[in-house]
């Protein structure tokens, strides 16, 4: 029986015990396993994101006599990161680097990526220094992953240095590289720059997608531009680029805020108009415009529901604490209008200031 194979396909699979089980069935034929098989067995822990059982087989099998090679090492280093130890990540190549010369792409990456994902850029920007020190070539998505992680801390300037390396190094930036400097600009509140930014991808031939476009649209909104943020709307729209319910919530911001429901409702309209579905989050903008309004537009809110449950929008804990601002004990409407407007919804009187419906038992909390 070809005990290796059977190995690989369950290692295929992610199925560990199985993998396990016939590495214990071969030993136990008589069979010395070899790399090959014991590697399977830990690629097949790697998947299973069982760090402690893949450098348990490593250890093992260099007490074997057998030597670890590249896969090996990035099988064990897979496994840290897929179970989130960075540091059992880092400390096996670290001791990939003093034991093995084909340390590749794939060990540092892992790496990169792991602190990449638990929201440490530094730790990932250091891993990325030493992979270029080395002389190996890292690839767009080394790059991409630790300007993703300056982004998602709000540090546009670590994403602007990594992404102005990733240039010089010969490394084309796309799209989702010149988003996440836009998003971390975004983030920071900075409308200017991401702007900047904007314009510069386009320079450089590269198409900005609606992710990107609604990052600088937020922005503008959020830095009480709206006007600002219309100007990109339309921008979007000229070069070909569609504007989802994403990209007209973002736009709509600022008059959500402020109340003016009546920039709201013509945004909505818009979306409606391109022929896409409105959604919650189209309801979410329109009731918590109408909560924020002087007075509250209570019976606007009533209409609008209505018309969104037709289409099969109906409230959730997305839209109900706005729903309970507009139906509270304190909004100015009689109590038989109210009553009646939660019958229609199908919300009891004491479920709605617990914030529950017929469809959820959970509250939420404003969007704007």
């Amino acid at each position: 029986m070809a005990y290796s194979s059977v190995i690989n396909a369950y290692a295929k699979f992610g199925d560990r015990v199985r993998a396990e089980s016939w590495l214990t069935k071969m030993v136990r034929s008589g069979i010395k396993p070899d790399r090959i098989s014991l590697n399977a067995v830990m690629d097949a822990c790697a998947k299973a994101g069982d760090a402690k059982a893949a450098e348990t087989w490593m250890n093992s099998m260099l007490e074997a006599g057998i030597s670890a090679d590249r896969i090996s090492y990035n099988a064990v280093i897979n496994a840290y990161a897929r179970s989130g130890d960075v540091q059992g990540a880092e400390r096996t190549l670290e001791l990939m680097l003093k034991n093995c010369e084909e340390v590749d792409v794939v060990s540092y990456s892992t790496v990169i990526n792991a602190y990449a994902r638990v929201g440490n850029p530094e730790g990932a920007a250091k891993w990325l220094s030493q992979m270029l020190v080395a002389g190996i070539g890292a690839n767009i998505q080394c790059y991409s992953a630790v300007i993703n992680a300056f982004a998602k801390a709000r540090d546009a300037d670590g994403a602007e240095l990594w992404l102005k390396k990733m240039t010089e190094a010969g490394v084309k930036a796309d799209v989702s590289a010149y988003s996440c400097v836009i998003n971390a600009c975004a983030r920071s509140g900075d409308a200017e720059r991401a702007e900047r930014w904007l314009v510069k991808m386009g320079e450089q031939g590269v198409q900005p997608n609606v992710v990107t476009f609604s990052a600088v649209i937020g922005v503008c909104a959020q830095c009480k531009e709206p006007e600002r943020a219309q100007k990109w709307l339309r921008k979007m729209s000229e070069v070909g680029v569609q504007p989802n319910s994403y990209t007209y919530n973002a736009a709509a911001r600022h008059y959500v805020a402020t109340g003016d429901w009546s920039k709201v409702e013509g945004l909505v309209g818009e979306l409606r108009a391109s022929g896409q579905a409105l959604d919650e989050h189209c309801l979410a903008s329109l009731l918590s415009s109408y909560a924020n309004a002087s007075p509250k537009e209570c019976v606007r809110a009533e209409r609008t529901v209505r018309s969104f449950a037709k289409d099969g929008v109906v409230p959730t804990r997305i839209t109900q604490p706005t729903l309970r601002r507009l139906l509270g004990r304190d909004a100015q409407r009689p109590s038989a209008r109210r009553s009646a407007l939660r019958c229609r919804l199908a919300i009891a009187p004491r479920d709605l200031l617990r914030g529950r419906t017929c469809s959820s038992a959970e509250g939420g909390r404003d969007l704007y």
